[in-house]
């Protein structure tokens, strides 16, 4: 028990350590993070570009040996690949339909990779699992516009290509509104769950709170609900 809860966390933790310094050291980032999110390293001054690039290189190292050990080699590498063209290649920046799609299969990986690390190397899945992982997939990619509320105002300055900036506000949470909904209760016959569950009110709490709660600080809050949910999808 202690194995299955120890090395999937470990696995996380290293590919979050990663993924974090690769996308908070270019120049883009560290722009819109001077705007956002200005207690981040880079641009509180904590850590110089260069210096988060070395450690980059280790922690990519280190996660790699780790994952080669408990049997999730080829996920952290599908990870490594998806971060790569999210933020150096300008995935992150470039029209929200890629960025969406990218971070739909980063985190399916995420989850799929803490099952591996969990259950060992023999472990394969299963044609079911590869069908749970085609719903995550989907409904992160179609749903992922969620976060870009909290970041409006940086964003607009930046000139990014988010869903909210590009067809508006309003329309952009009544639309994620209802897609947060279709998944909700469209999935349940597909993954056999209850009709009320926890996936399914919370996507109703996620709904209602992108129409009607529409504060920066709310939204930030909705969008940690919203990971909660998309977490939830493969379960």
């Amino acid at each position: 028990v202690l194995r299955n809860l120890l090395l999937p966390f470990v696995w996380i933790t290293l590919v979050t350590i990663s993924f974090s310094i690769s996308n908070q050291r270019l120049p883009s980032s560290i722009r819109e993070d001077s705007l956002n999110k200005p207690w981040r390293p880079i641009p509180s001054q904590l850590i110089t570009p260069q210096k988060a690039s070395v450690f980059l290189m280790i922690s990519n190292i280190t996660g790699f040996i780790f994952s080669w050990v408990v049997g999730a080699n080829k996920l952290y590498l599908i990870q490594m690949i998806v971060s790569y063209l999210y933020n150096d290649r300008g995935g992150g920046d470039s029209h929200y339909v890629i960025r969406d799609f990218l971070n739909g299969i980063g985190l399916t990986t995420w989850a799929f990779g803490a099952t591996s690390a969990a259950k060992g190397p023999s472990f394969a899945f299963s044609n079911s699992d590869l069908v749970a992982g085609t719903i995550m997939i989907l409904a992160i990619a179609t749903t992922n516009g969620i976060q870009d509320f909290r970041d409006l105002y940086g964003d607009r300055i930046c000139g990014r290509g988010t869903f909210p900036l590009l067809i508006g506000e309003m329309k952009a949470r009544y639309v994620l509104a209802m897609v947060i909904l279709s998944w909700s209760f469209g999935t349940v016959p597909v993954l056999d769950l209850p009709l009320i569950s926890i996936q399914t009110v919370l996507g109703m709490i996620i709904a209602l709170r992108l129409v009607f709660f529409r504060e920066c600080k709310s939204d930030k809050t909705t969008t940690e609900l919203w990971y909660g949910w998309s977490a939830m999808l493969p379960l």
